[in-house]
């Protein structure tokens, strides 16, 4: 999508390639962590994935109808991978808006969306059920945790003890022992 938008720009390689890293960045960043980091579930990720840059392509590379129908199968075979595949009706709703499309696309598309919520949220479990009910101090604490667990792999030696033990230069193990040992005293244990 944003590749689509800096083509219009006509700006060099090296903007492009960021645009590319942003663009790859913001499906990791906003994707299910746990499953990005756990090899026997990534599958789910790269094919939510995969459906995902197939529906932004089919929407924007023409304006028929049967693009927002395909891309609308998009969605809706995502949704079914793996929990958060429905956020691709996001990606597709501001693919819409992006390129101004017709009323015609966007009322399929947005039947797509109202079809695989309903059959989420009307077929599934208990747990899926209860998933639907809103209450925002209870679940501050699991979109913290969501939103942070980047940062929390990326400094992992500096907040887990076990991990800054393991590495591998002396003076630099000793400096960040005794940081994450600090973080662990304050906080306590990380929750990865």
């Amino acid at each position: 999508m944003l590749l689509r938008l800096v083509r219009n720009e006509r700006l060099g390689a090296m903007a492009y390639a960021a645009a590319g890293l942003v663009c790859t960045i913001s499906i990791f960043w906003l994707g299910n962590e746990r499953a990005l980091v756990h090899a026997n579930e990534s599958v789910h990720v790269y094919l939510i994935t995969t459906f995902l840059v197939a529906g932004c392509w089919l929407l924007g590379h023409g304006d028929g109808w049967w693009r927002a129908v395909l891309a609308s199968l998009c969605g809706f075979a995502a949704t079914f991978c793996f929990g958060s595949g429905i956020a691709t009706f996001v990606a597709l709703l501001a693919m819409l808006l992006l390129r101004r499309a017709s009323w015609v696309q966007w009322c399929i598309v947005l039947s797509g969306f109202a079809l695989s919520l309903l059959l989420v949220i009307g077929f599934g479990d208990t747990h899926v059920r209860g998933a639907g009910i809103i209450s925002p101090i209870t679940q501050l604490d699991l979109v913290l945790r969501w939103l942070s667990a980047p940062f929390i792999y990326a400094c992992l030696p500096l907040v887990d003890v076990s991990v800054a033990a393991q590495l591998p230069i002396e003076s630099l193990r000793t400096v960040v022992v005794a940081i994450s040992s600090g973080y662990a005293s304050v906080f306590g244990p990380v929750m990865v």
